[in-house]
């Protein structure tokens, strides 16, 4: 990742920093991962690119699209756009808006923003928001394995497995979500 360097001579302070396209990247990539559940979240974007008269658009473009995270920072930037009013170059609203995906889930995020906590998406909604935010079919795979193998203090705490046998909470997990998720799946058929 390019740094940036940021002086402050009237303080005598030099501070190396991320660049303002990787910061706008990371920000597309947390926003996207907690489904954009933050209005503040869009608001630093627009004042990113307000901020900013010189970012690198085809270089950041090439670098979300190695990363797997275009849609992510497509996403974000549309709804800095459309909610912030952040003035984007043609070219990349253009590309924003040839993605349907990209439009499906604005919409989403915008009708969200305006639920009540409690309403708040569960854990299908959000999988399925993960699973559309990713553009390639490795990322998905790789989410859906994630999402399926990791272990959590839940799976720890259901059953007291000794060390050698750790490896049992894999499948103690598959068993523990169809318990708790596998009704209300049957349900939505």
């Amino acid at each position: 990742m390019p740094r940036t360097l940021i002086a402050a001579p009237e303080r005598g302070t030099t501070v190396w920093t991320f660049a303002p396209e990787d910061v706008l990247l990371m920000l597309c990539v947390h926003g996207s991962k907690h489904c954009w559940a933050r209005l503040e979240w869009i608001c630093s974007i627009a004042l990113l690119v307000g901020a900013y008269e010189k970012i690198d658009w085809e270089q950041l473009m090439v670098e979300a699209g190695t990363l797997g995270s275009q849609r992510m920072l497509m996403l974000g930037l549309v709804l800095a756009s459309e909610l912030m009013g952040a003035v984007l170059p043609a070219e990349v609203l253009r590309m924003a808006q040839a993605d349907q995906t990209v439009e499906v889930l604005k919409e989403l995020v915008q009708q969200r923003l305006l639920l009540e906590m409690s309403e708040r998406p569960g854990i299908f909604e959000t999988a399925l928001f993960h699973l559309k935010v990713r553009e390639r079919l490795r990322d998905r795979i790789r989410y859906c394995l994630r999402l399926a193998m990791t272990t959590t203090t839940r799976d720890w705490t259901a059953a007291q497995i000794p060390p050698l046998l750790s490896f049992l909470y894999y499948p103690l997990r598959a068993i523990r979500l169809t318990k708790k998720y596998g009704p209300s799946l049957l349900r939505r058929e």
